[in-house]
């Protein structure tokens, strides 16, 4: 077994790297998705909620960056509620309990569609900031929605799809960490640990 402190670093290193490079892939395929939680949530899930945050947190200075929009920092909130929301509601009795992830990820959904909504008519004064949340935003004014409810829509859908995939590919990435990363209390009697599967 690893000892505590590496195997924290391991793991919110790993939780960075994927955060930029899920990112990466979704940007350069065009997905309808953004995916650049999934370290986060990942590491608040292996580790606690506060590991989580601080991959959050790097993320999203990161972004700001080498985007050169220091506007990126504000979305920090969403990388901060979904590692809260996940890093608490996945775990019962301190294991994780993977039959509260569709929970999870309904309040993942719930929370980034609020404060993504929030930061986009505050800062982008309304304007969808994604080619996807756009292609969303036109077909409902094209349904006769008002320009604000066709913002909001766009927006909610990709991050519908964002949550969904990101709380669905979380069991997969825990299942492939090796067994020393693991805490202990989450490798024995989880019906859900990589011995088990």
């Amino acid at each position: 077994m690893i000892n505590t402190k590496c195997r924290y670093l391991i793991v919110m290193a790993l939780g960075v790297v994927m955060n930029e490079a899920l990112y990466a892939f979704c940007h350069y395929f065009q997905l309808p998705l953004w995916l650049d939680t999934s370290g986060t949530v990942f590491a608040a899930v292996v580790l606690e909620p506060t590991a989580g945050l601080i991959v959050g947190l790097i993320n999203n200075f990161y972004l700001a960056i080498t985007s050169g929009n220091n506007q990126d920092m504000l979305f920090y909130a969403v990388s901060a509620a979904v590692a809260v929301i996940a890093g608490i509601g996945l775990r019962r009795n301190g294991r994780i309990d993977w039959t509260r992830l569709p929970m999870v990820i309904g309040l993942m959904i719930l929370s980034n569609c609020i404060i993504v909504n929030i930061l986009m008519l505050w800062v982008n004064k309304g304007v969808v900031g994604s080619h996807w949340a756009m292609i969303f935003y036109n077909q409902a004014i094209e349904w006769g929605w008002p320009d604000i409810l066709s913002s909001i829509f766009g927006t909610c859908i990709v991050k519908i799809m964002d949550s969904i995939a990101t709380g669905l590919l979380l069991p997969v990435f825990f299942y492939c960490l090796p067994k020393g990363l693991k805490s202990p209390i989450d490798i024995s009697d989880n019906p859900l640990s990589s011995e088990k599967l």
